[in-house]
Parts: structure tokens; C-alpha cells; sequence
């Protein structure tokens, strides 16, 4: 990526080159490097605003504004975060909204998380997972979801966080990833233990140490 940054960089084209540094933060902050993060998106915002096609500038600000929201939900700082996600509704479109509702959705219940309000936390998980299977089928909402089932484990709401493990089996049968279903099996394993379901977290362990 930084070698292709060079050749961008040379040609003048801001939407691409911003798009590279935005990709080279999304590595950083999927490793939780989030003072990294924040410092390429800051560049991808900047060189970004020196395109001259509005509608890529504002699509390319929704994304960054997102991204500014992840890492300082990681950061713990909650009120930059919330700011953050207050902006992205402002500028988006609903077509935009359409397409990032899953991001923006798992960022409002960690959002509330955080804050410890727990009932909006569980309200809103609720919603996610509630959600027909054909608006959560892509595989990169996948990571979000799992943090979803996650939080909806820890907050004891166990059936909300079954039917949304339901849904995200379907899913990744439909486009098998080894990756994503270590990650499913560590999943049901931890929800079989909240569930005291021995049988079930011993079938989940095999899976898990076989896969």
C-alpha cells in the first residue's frame, strides 16, 4: 500500500491517494493501533477535501467520520465518538445510510455500552439482532456482529444473542471463511457457557480445535 501511495502521491489524484491512506489506517485500527489510525485518517481527510467531486468528498468524509468514531470508541473517548457518529448523520445520504447501517448501528450500542446505559445497550442490540438475514448477509459486517453477540452475552441477553448467532451461521455458509468461523466457534463456546450447555460448548470446543 505505501508503495502504491508513492505512485498516487505523484499523480495528483486525491480521491485515490486518500483512499489508500484511509486503507492503510483501517489496518492499523482492525490491530487496535488506534493513535496510528487516527494519524492516517487525519491525512485521508486532508487530501481528500483537495478533490474537486463533491459527492466523492462527502462520501469519502462518511467514511472517515465513522473511522474517527471506531478508534475513539477505543480510545474510551466516549463523547469524540458520539460526536463523530452525530457528523456521519448529518452529511450521509440514504442510500449511504443504507449500505453503513450495521457500522453505525454496532457503534450506538457500544456507544451506550460505554456510557452504561445499559437499556439503550440492549435496546438497540435488540434491533441488530431482529434484522432479516438479507440486511446483515455481507460478510464484512461480520467482525461488528460478533461484537454485538458479544455484549448481548454479557448482558445476559441470551436469546437475542442466539438468534443473532443463528443468523450469522446461515450467513457464513453461504461464503465459508476459516478465520470468521474460528471466531463463531470461540463465540458459541463462550455463549454455551453462559448458557450452562455442556454438551453444546464440548461439540463448539471440537469444532473450534478442529477447524
Amino acid at each position: 500500500l505505501y508503495k502504491g501511495l508513492n505512485i498516487v502521491e505523484k499523480s495528483n489524484n486525491y480521491i485515490i491517494e486518500g483512499k489508500i491512506y484511509n486503507n492503510i489506517g483501517v489496518i492499523y485500527m482492525e490491530q487496535q493501533d488506534y493513535k496510528n489510525a487516527l494519524r492516517l485518517f487525519e491525512k485521508c481527510d486532508k487530501v481528500s477535501k483537495k478533490a474537486t467531486n463533491e459527492t466523492e468528498i462527502r462520501s469519502n468524509q462518511t467514511t472517515i467520520y465513522l473511522n474517527y468514531a471506531i478508534c475513539y470508541l477505543g480510545q474510551g473517548k466516549i463523547d469524540l465518538a458520539s460526536e463523530y457518529i452525530n457528523k456521519t448523520y448529518e452529511i450521509i445520504t440514504d442510500e449511504e445510510l443504507a449500505d453503513q447501517h450495521i457500522g453505525i448501528e454496532t457503534l450506538k450500542v457500544q456507544l451506550a455500552y460505554q456510557r452504561k446505559q445499559l437499556d439503550t445497550c440492549c435496546t438497540l442490540a435488540h434491533e441488530v439482532a431482529s434484522l432479516p438475514i438479507a440486511e446483515i448477509e455481507r460478510l464484512e459486517f461480520f467482525p461488528q456482529l460478533i461484537e454485538i453477540v458479544t455484549l448481548l452475552i454479557k448482558l445476559n441477553q441470551l436469546e437475542d444473542a442466539k438468534t443473532l448467532l443463528d443468523k450469522i451461521t446461515v450467513v457464513l455458509e453461504k461464503e465459508p471463511s476459516h478465520s470468521n468461523y474460528v471466531t463463531l466457534f470461540h463465540t458459541l463456546i463462550t455463549y454455551y457457557e453462559a448458557t450452562d450447555d455442556s454438551l453444546n460448548r464440548l461439540r463448539c470446543l471440537k469444532l473450534y480445535y478442529d477447524y
